[in-house]
C-alpha cells in the first residue's frame, strides 16, 4: 500500500530549465564566452551549476568562483520563468484527499528552494530534503530515509518520482517504488531493468500515481 509520495524538485514538480539557462547565459556573457542554446543546454538542468558549465568550461577548469557567479546569475533570475508542470496542483489535492503523505527530497541547495517554492505557492508538503542539509545528496538513498523518518513512513510503502538516473537509483536503492518522467532533464540509461515505471507527460504521472495508489 502506498502511503507517501517523495518527488524530485527541478524537471519534475518544476520546469525551471528556462532561468536556469538564461543564468547560464549571463554568466557566459560575463565571461566573454559563447551563449549556449536552450535545447542544448535543457538536458543538463538536472546536474546542477556544474554540470551546466561543463558545455563551455573543462570540469577540472570549473572553479568554486565560477560555481558562485553562476548562482548569483540564478539568483538574479527571481525564479520568473520557472512555472509548474502541469497538473501537479491537482496531483497534491488527490494525493491529500487519500490521506497519502507527500514531500519533496532534491539535491537544489536550500538557500534556493525555499525561495523557489514560495515563488511558485508550493507548500503544504509533509517534509522537505535539500541538497546541503545533510552529508550525503542522491543517489545516495540517505535524502530519501530521512524524509521517511520524518514523516515515518516505510520505504516499501512509498513511490519517489524524478527525472534523472540520481533519483531512480535514490529511490531504488532505498527500497522505495519509482517512476522516471522521460519528460524532465534527464535520463535514465537502466530504466528497462530497473524501473518498470515510464512516464512520458505529466498526465501519464498523475494517472500512474492515482492506479498505484489505489492498487493495494
Amino acid at each position: 500500500m502506498i502511503k507517501a509520495v517523495l518527488f524530485d524538485l527541478d524537471g519534475t514538480i518544476v520546469d525551471t530549465s528556462y532561468d536556469l539557462i538564461d543564468a547560464l547565459n549571463c554568466f557566459l556573457l560575463q565571461n566573454s564566452m559563447k551563449p549556449i542554446s536552450f535545447i542544448k543546454a535543457r538536458e543538463k538542468c538536472s546536474d546542477g551549476a556544474r554540470g551546466l558549465l561543463s558545455l563551455r568550461l573543462n570540469m577540472n577548469d570549473i572553479s568554486n568562483e565560477y560555481i558562485n557567479e553562476y548562482l548569483e546569475c540564478y539568483s538574479a533570475t527571481n525564479y520568473s520563468r520557472s512555472r509548474l508542470f502541469p497538473l501537479f496542483d491537482h496531483l497534491i489535492e488527490i494525493l491529500k484527499n487519500d490521506g497519502i503523505a507527500w514531500g519533496i527530497v532534491t539535491n537544489k541547495p536550500r538557500k534556493y528552494t525555499i525561495p523557489l517554492l514560495e515563488k511558485l505557492h508550493i507548500q503544504n508538503y509533509d517534509c522537505l530534503v535539500c541538497g546541503d542539509d545533510y552529508e550525503y545528496r542522491k543517489p545516495d538513498p540517505m535524502p530519501i530515509f530521512k524524509a521517511l523518518a520524518t514523516i515515518n513512513v516505510k520505504a516499501k510503502h512509498t513511490l519517489y518520482v524524478g527525472d534523472a538516473q540520481r533519483d531512480m537509483e535514490a529511490g531504488i536503492n532505498a527500497g522505495a517504488q519509482v517512476i522516471f518522467l522521460d519528460y524532465g532533464y534527464g535520463k535514465f540509461i537502466n530504466n528497462k531493468d530497473n524501473c518498470e515505471n515510464v512516464v512520458s507527460s505529466p498526465r501519464d504521472m498523475v494517472d500512474l500515481i492515482k492506479f498505484l495508489i489505489k492498487r493495494d
